[in-house]
């Protein structure tokens, strides 16, 4: 294999002027929300985490740490992507669920983990209900890394 170009000599995507940042640290931010002490329509937006401006949110998940009800389900993104860490997170079992999205016809497929998703400016993850929650406690997850 032939090379092609060499970027070392200061011209754009050298090693010379690339922006380097260095990173504070990897934390896992959390919150929970207790569908018992609210009245949780069909179609209600919570926003779980507040993301600051320059953030890199590596993954996004929920734990049901106390099952909301039959056929109770959510979403979970951000402003523009509502759905971007999952969609139809069923939220009636007690479970950790991860990069789970609805097909049409009904059935759950697996995405894995989401590629990194970079905040530039200040944001939230939320959690967008499906269907009413008169129950049930559901914990909101999300892996972080901030550029200083």
């Amino acid at each position: 294999m032939a090379t092609r170009a060499q970027f070392l000599d200061g011209t754009y995507g050298s090693a010379w002027n690339t922006t380097k940042r260095s990173f504070e640290k990897l934390e896992i931010w959390r919150n929970e929300v207790n569908f018992a002490t609210l009245a949780a329509a069909i179609n209600d937006v919570y926003q779980m985490l507040q993301i600051p401006a320059d953030t890199w949110i590596l993954h996004s998940w929920l734990r049901v740490l106390a099952a909301c009800g039959t056929g109770v389900s959510g979403d979970l993104g951000y402003g523009t992507d509502t759905d971007k860490w999952g969609q139809f997170l069923s939220l009636n079992t007690v479970q950790v669920i991860s990069g789970q999205h609805q097909e049409s016809s009904g059935g759950i497929i697996e995405r894995g983990i989401a590629e990194p998703f970079h905040f530039s400016s200040a944001d939230t993850i939320d959690l967008k209900l499906n269907k009413a929650a008169t129950a049930g406690r559901v914990d909101v997850c999300a892996m972080v890394v901030r550029a200083t």
